[in-house]
């Protein structure tokens, strides 16, 4: 066995020891998957190479929170973002994003209000659209913890699919991953274009000016395997 076939062995060994340790718990068993056209779909039976698990890593940046390291209070988070806190940070740990960001997504989105309806139907703390909610598996849109845990998710794997690209990203939030696959930048609609500035403001402004770099996309088995 020559040096490089057996080096492919070990990561692909640590890749498959990766997901044996994965959690058990019932997101291990959803997927998402991408049609090729900028389409992504989420489904608990994956019917092709190109549908992936979401993997659960530790967070790489801390929680959300009401105060600064003098003891004040920081006036860039609101008061109504306080009995979501908790859901904000448990599920950006799941699904490794940086919390302020989910927030700034969700006062954008909603301004915390959890029974929000836009005028196009998306419900909820991070408005997801019924079609969303459902591939999502989220049954009740309105109820804080599955509204955050779906919305996290589909974020995750708006970032996944962008290969970290943040501005992208959440234009794709706003404006469905599709047009914004197709043209890899920030859709020329007015109301996308100042959401995407509005969360990006406030992003910064909750996380204090320093805002994080988000991780491509784990590298899939069957890419290491193609390696001549």
């Amino acid at each position: 066995m020559n040096v490089r076939r057996w080096l492919l062995l070990l990561i692909l060994g640590a890749l498959i020891s990766g997901f044996t340790t994965e959690e058990s718990d019932a997101q291990a068993s959803i997927y998402v998957c991408d049609d090729g056209m900028g389409n992504l779909h989420f489904t608990n039976l994956p019917q092709s190479a190109d549908c992936r698990v979401f993997r659960h890593k530790p967070p790489r940046v801390g929680p959300v929170h009401n105060s600064t390291r003098a003891g004040k209070k920081s006036p860039s988070i609101p008061s109504s973002a306080a009995p979501f806190t908790a859901l904000i940070n448990h599920f950006a740990s799941r699904f490794d994003l940086d919390p302020h960001l989910v927030a700034a997504i969700i006062q954008a989105e909603s301004n915390f209000d959890p029974k929000a309806v836009s005028a196009r139907g998306a419900q909820g703390l991070m408005q997801l659209m019924p079609d969303t909610a459902r591939e999502l598996m989220v049954q009740d849109p309105f109820d804080p913890a599955q509204n955050i845990e779906g919305g996290t998710r589909y974020l995750r794997s708006l970032l996944d699919t962008f290969e970290g690209d943040l501005t992208l990203s959440i234009a794709a939030y706003n404006a469905g991953p599709t047009i914004v696959g197709e043209i890899r930048k920030v859709p020329p609609y007015p109301e996308t274009r100042t959401y995407v500035q509005r969360v990006l403001d406030q992003y910064k402004a909750y996380a204090g000016g320093r805002t994080i770099p988000h991780r491509k996309p784990t590298i899939r088995v069957r890419d290491i395997m193609t390696v001549q």
